[in-house]
């Protein structure tokens, strides 16, 4: 009788099912791996952009908020002397938008993503991995010099698969 050669039909299964547990394991753990990196992303573009928003309202404090400070030709100033009304600050908060995309801020979540789903300007929610500038209400009280409008601040927000964050950020006297 010749020996038989190869494996038999249960050997192969078992090895089948060794590689299918060991590549399911190593899926899920890789797509932890990528949410974990895009939220550290998200985070990272956030902290920059908050960053760069108190270093410029910084500037304008050291100018005794008088004159404009340039982020970019294309982008536009910001004017170091405006009150802290709602249109102001939606104004500043449009500034900060250019520039962030001019010089290539990304959404981690969706690299192609275009415009308002790497910043969006105001309303509520907005796409995972995306910073939202916005302008909220100063404290009860504080009102702009004729009481016409409430005085507001700004505010940048992220959200990721599992967390949002805001930051408020206000210059000079906008809610004083």
């Amino acid at each position: 009788m010749a020996a038989k050669k190869g494996f038999t039909l249960i050997e192969l299964l078992v090895v089948v099912a060794i590689i299918g547990i060991l590549a399911s394991v190593g899926i899920y753990s890789f797509s932890n791996f990528t949410e974990a990196g895009k939220k550290s992303a998200t985070i990272a573009n956030w902290n920059q952009a908050s960053n760069y928003i108190k270093n410029i309202f910084g500037q304008c404090q050291l100018k005794g908020n008088i004159g404009t400070i340039v982020l970019s030709p294309t982008a536009g100033s910001i004017n170091c002397s405006d009150v802290g009304d709602k249109t102001s600050v939606n104004n500043i908060a449009d500034t900060f938008k250019k520039y962030f995309l001019e010089i290539g801020f990304k959404n981690p979540y969706n690299p192609s993503a275009t415009g308002d789903s790497i910043i969006i300007r105001a309303g509520s929610g907005g796409a995972i991995g995306a910073l939202r500038l916005d302008e909220t209400q100063c404290p009860a009280g504080a009102v702009a010099g004729n009481n016409t409008y409430t005085k507001a601040r700004m505010s940048l927000w992220y959200k990721t698969h599992d967390e949002e964050q805001i930051a408020i950020f206000e210059m000079g006297s906008w809610c004083r």
